[in-house]
């Protein structure tokens, strides 16, 4: 295995997407696959030998499944940074993977692309953040989805990422940035234009609106109507900084 590579074990009861995986990032210049499992106990044997840099979690395996395997590796005290791939989209289900450490929760069927940008995100984050983080599987990513869960934003929408994505620069940003610029910043990131950023992120918000749960009437008691995009991004970042 060459060290300059991100390594990615893989943990698929489904043998089909571990050959897709295998296959795409065969392909990958920066990106191997070290080691592949179908179910989650030879996972983890498999971690704890080649300590990968990103793990790719199936949640529904037999043996131990993936719920199983976070609880292990948040006692293991691990470097490796967990992405689940899922096809059940339960909001308890992805709170309770964040809070055992899981960093990203992707819905299948998913855009490879899309998870090969994640993985380079999660991976170049924990080398390259400069901010203190008491715990190796606690990430501001990670606070700022399960604030987005709590707060109602449906997690299998396209503007659920981009609001992901636009806290997260506000957060790593120590001077002011227009709202513009966090819109191209976001559609260059995920290939798409502005007006599709603007319009995703402010569906989302809406549905979270309408939902009106317990966190999201507390974070905009302050707002008597649906907040726009800048001041939900803002009032959030702000929230979750403090909460850092």
């Amino acid at each position: 295995m060459q060290k300059n590579k991100i390594q990615v074990s893989i943990i698929d009861d489904n043998i089909d997407v571990c050959n897709i995986l295998l296959d795409y990032f065969k392909k990958v210049r920066d990106i191997t696959v070290c080691s592949i499992s179908q179910d989650g106990e030879s996972g983890l044997n498999d971690i704890l030998k080649y300590q990968p840099d990103v793990i790719l979690l199936d949640l529904i395996m037999p043996n131990l499944d993936g719920i199983c395997v976070l609880k292990k590796l948040s006692s293991l005290k691990l470097k490796s940074k967990v992405i689940m791939l899922t096809a059940i989209n339960h909001d308890s289900i992805a709170q309770e993977s964040f809070s055992l450490g899981c960093c990203y929760y992707m819905l299948k069927p998913f855009k490879l692309s899309t998870l090969e940008e994640r993985i380079r995100s999660i991976y170049n984050f924990s080398k390259n953040n400069n901010l203190e983080i008491s715990e190796p599987s606690t990430t501001i990513e990670n606070h700022v989805i399960k604030k987005l869960i709590d707060i109602g934003i449906p997690t299998n929408i396209l503007g659920y990422q981009y609001i992901v994505d636009a806290i997260g620069i506000l957060i790593n940003t120590n001077v002011p940035v227009l709202t513009k610029d966090i819109y191209q910043f976001v559609a260059n990131k995920n290939a798409t234009t502005v007006a599709c950023v603007e319009s995703a992120m402010r569906n989302a918000i809406g549905q979270a609106a309408k939902q009106n749960s317990e966190e999201f009437a507390k974070t905009f008691t302050e707002t008597n109507k649906k907040p726009t995009n800048s001041q939900f991004i803002t009032k959030l970042s702000q929230s979750i900084k403090v909460g850092l």
